[in-house]
C-alpha cells in the first residue's frame, strides 16, 4: 500500500468511476491526484485555504474533477496536453458539502447546509422543497431519483423531470429569464434548463426591454424531457414605450404529445404566487427515518461484536 503525506488532515477522497489508478485527494487548503494508483502525487492549482468539503471525478472523464468548500465556492480541474488547469464555477447559496455529477444530465448536484442544488446554465437553483432544516452530507441519484442523506434527518428521495425552455429570435448574448414554479433563472442564450418533479406548474417569461414573447405565461405539465418553445419579437420603436403593463392573458393549450406548452402572446409578465390557485409543492419524501438508520447500525455493531 501507497500513501501520501498531507501536512494537515485529509477531508474527501474519490476514484474515477472510467479509470481506478485515478484518484483525487482533498485536505485543507490543497488537493492531490495520482494517476498510477497512489504511487506518486500532484499538486493540482487549487490552493485555497479552506477545508475541502468534497472531491468528485466526472463520471466519464477522469482527467477532470469538481471540488467543493466550505464557503460554498466549487472548482473544476482538468488535465491538459499542458497540464493541470483549475476554473472557478459559480458559488452554491450555502456552505457545500458534497458534491456529485450526473453524466446523463451533464449537471453537477450539491448538498449543502440547507438544501440540494443543481448548477444549470450558470447558476445554481434549489431543487425540491421539503428537506428538514440539517446538512446534506450524502447525495445518491439513480435515473431521475436523487437521494439525500442528511445529519441526523434521515434519507430522503425526490423524483424530477427535466425541463427545457428554448428561445428564438433574441440576438446572441441578450438576457431574458423565466419563472417555473417558485424558481427563477436567466439566460443570455438560446436555452434554459430547469429539474422539477412531475406536476403541474405556472410558468411565466421575462422578455428583455423592448421585445415581447409568446407566450408569456401558461401552465406546464411536467414530464420527461417536457419542452417549453419561447418566441421573441422585437417590439415597434414607437409602441414600445405606450405598451400597457395589463394584459390578460388568454388560457395556454399543451400538446399532451411532447408537453409542449403555448399561450397567446402578452407584453407584460406576473409572476405566479402561492395563493389562490398557485404553486403546488412536491417535497422530498422521506425514506429512511434517522430512527431506523441508527437502529440498523447498532445491530450491525451488535452482531459484528459476538462473532
Amino acid at each position: 500500500m501507497t500513501g501520501v503525506f498531507l501536512s494537515k488532515p485529509a477531508t474527501a477522497i474519490t476514484v474515477a468511476p472510467s479509470n481506478s489508478s485515478v484518484l483525487y485527494l482533498g485536505g485543507f487548503g490543497l488537493v492531490e491526484a495520482s494517476l498510477d494508483g497512489g504511487m506518486h502525487w500532484t499538486t493540482l492549482p487549487l490552493t485555497k485555504n479552506m477545508i475541502v468539503t468534497s472531491v468528485v471525478a466526472d463520471p466519464s472523464k477522469w482527467r477532470t474533477v469538481y471540488v467543493s468548500y466550505t464557503d460554498g465556492s466549487v472548482y473544476n480541474a482538468t488535465l491538459t496536453g499542458q497540464g493541470w488547469s483549475s476554473t472557478q464555477l459559480p458559488t452554491v447559496p450555502q456552505p457545500a458539502d458534497v458534491l456529485r455529477f450526473d453524466t446523463s444530465l451533464g449537471i453537477l448536484f450539491c448538498g449543502a447546509d440547507s438544501g440540494v442544488y443543481y448548477l444549470a446554465d450558470g447558476v445554481w437553483l434549489p431543487l425540491g422543497t421539503g428537506l428538514p432544516s440539517a446538512e446534506v452530507y450524502d447525495l445518491a441519484l439513480r435515473s431521475n431519483e436523487i437521494y439525500a442523506g442528511t445529519h441526523g434527518r434521515g434519507v430522503w428521495a425526490l423524483n424530477f423531470s427535466q425541463v427545457t425552455a428554448i428561445a428564438s429570435g433574441l440576438p446572441p448574448g441578450t438576457t431574458w429569464s423565466l419563472t417555473l414554479g417558485n424558481v427563477t433563472a436567466s439566460s443570455s442564450g438560446a436555452s434554459l434548463t430547469f429539474l422539477s418533479p412531475s406536476g403541474a406548474y405556472q410558468f411565466a417569461v421575462k422578455p428583455p426591454s423592448g421585445w415581447a414573447a409568446s407566450p408569456t405565461s401558461g401552465l406546464l405539465m411536467v414530464g420527461l424531457n417536457s419542452k417549453i418553445n419561447i418566441s421573441f419579437q422585437q417590439l415597434p420603436q414607437s409602441s414600445s414605450s405606450s405598451t400597457s403593463s395589463s394584459v390578460t392573458t388568454s388560457p395556454p393549450t399543451s400538446s399532451a404529445g411532447n408537453n409542449t406548452v403555448s399561450s397567446s402572446a402578452s407584453s407584460s409578465v406576473t409572476t405566479p404566487g402561492t395563493g389562490g390557485g398557485g404553486i403546488p409543492e412536491f417535497p422530498f419524501q422521506l425514506l429512511v427515518p434517522a430512527i431506523f438508520t441508527a437502529l440498523i447500525v447498532i445491530s450491525y455493531l451488535l452482531v459484528r461484536h459476538r462473532s
